[in-house]
Protein backbone atom coordinates (compact mmCIF):
# COMPACT_ATOMS: atom_id res chain seq x y z
CA UNK A 1 0.00 0.00 0.00
CA UNK A 2 2.86 2.50 0.86
CA UNK A 3 4.18 1.91 -2.27
CA UNK A 4 1.26 2.16 -4.11
CA UNK A 5 0.65 6.52 -1.95
CA UNK A 6 3.97 7.67 -3.01
CA UNK A 7 3.40 6.21 -6.95
CA UNK A 8 0.62 8.49 -6.87
CA UNK A 9 2.33 11.01 -5.18
CA UNK A 10 5.00 10.95 -7.79
CA UNK A 11 2.23 11.27 -10.62
CA UNK A 12 0.62 14.63 -8.82
CA UNK A 13 3.78 16.55 -8.54
CA UNK A 14 4.59 17.54 -12.23
CA UNK A 15 0.91 18.42 -12.62
CA UNK A 16 0.48 20.40 -9.51
CA UNK A 17 4.02 22.40 -10.97
CA UNK A 18 2.85 22.57 -14.51
CA UNK A 19 -0.88 24.16 -13.36
CA UNK A 20 1.28 26.38 -10.67
CA UNK A 21 3.60 27.66 -13.66
CA UNK A 22 0.43 27.97 -16.30
CA UNK A 23 -0.82 30.42 -13.40
CA UNK A 24 1.82 32.18 -12.65
CA UNK A 25 1.87 32.65 -16.36
CA UNK A 26 -1.58 33.64 -16.74
CA UNK A 27 -1.20 36.18 -13.52
CA UNK A 28 2.07 37.92 -13.83
CA UNK A 29 0.80 40.68 -16.35
CA UNK A 30 -1.82 41.38 -13.41
CA UNK A 31 0.94 41.22 -10.94
CA UNK A 32 2.83 43.95 -13.04
CA UNK A 33 -0.03 46.36 -13.39
CA UNK A 34 -0.49 46.31 -9.46
CA UNK A 35 3.19 46.49 -8.58
CA UNK A 36 3.11 49.65 -10.58
CA UNK A 37 -0.35 51.33 -8.73
CA UNK A 38 0.93 53.75 -6.62
CA UNK A 39 0.15 52.59 -2.64
CA UNK A 40 -2.89 55.01 -2.30
CA UNK A 41 -4.74 53.78 -5.63
CA UNK A 42 -3.89 50.36 -4.40
CA UNK A 43 -5.34 50.93 -0.89
CA UNK A 44 -8.88 52.20 -2.75
CA UNK A 45 -8.65 48.88 -5.10
CA UNK A 46 -8.34 46.80 -1.90
CA UNK A 47 -11.60 49.13 -0.05
CA UNK A 48 -13.47 47.75 -3.24
CA UNK A 49 -13.76 44.31 -2.50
Amino acid sequence: MRCNILLHRTKELPMARAIESLIDRLMAPFAEELARLPASAFRQLLNGL
